[in-house]
């Protein structure tokens, strides 16, 4: 009996896996995983707009959402607020 329970746990943690890695290859389909050029140079103006002057009027160059810049340190992040899948550059350091 002891082993019945023990297959439904891997069976279950196999659905589990396989759900988690649809989501992540659907997330690589609509959003890619890289930044191309023109996305980069639109990015960098942005951060560079939201460094010294805390707001831009650049949106993000796929979805269309605002972008924020969250800042820590030395390190900052710009993303977009589409559920943090969408886009993000991270600078680091001085």
């Amino acid at each position: 009996m002891d082993m019945d329970i023990n297959l439904t746990i891997i069976e279950k943690a196999k659905i589990r896996e396989n759900k988690i890695k649809e989501i992540e290859d659907k997330k690589l389909k609509l959003y890619g995983l890289r930044k191309t050029n023109e996305e980069n140079e639109i990015l960098e103006k942005a951060l560079t707009e939201l460094a010294m002057y805390n707001k831009t009027d650049i949106t993000c160059p796929r979805c269309g959402n605002e972008l924020v810049l969250l800042t820590k340190g030395a390190s900052s992040e710009l993303k977009c607020l589409n559920d943090n899948i969408c886009i993000k550059i991270i600078s680091r350091g001085i």
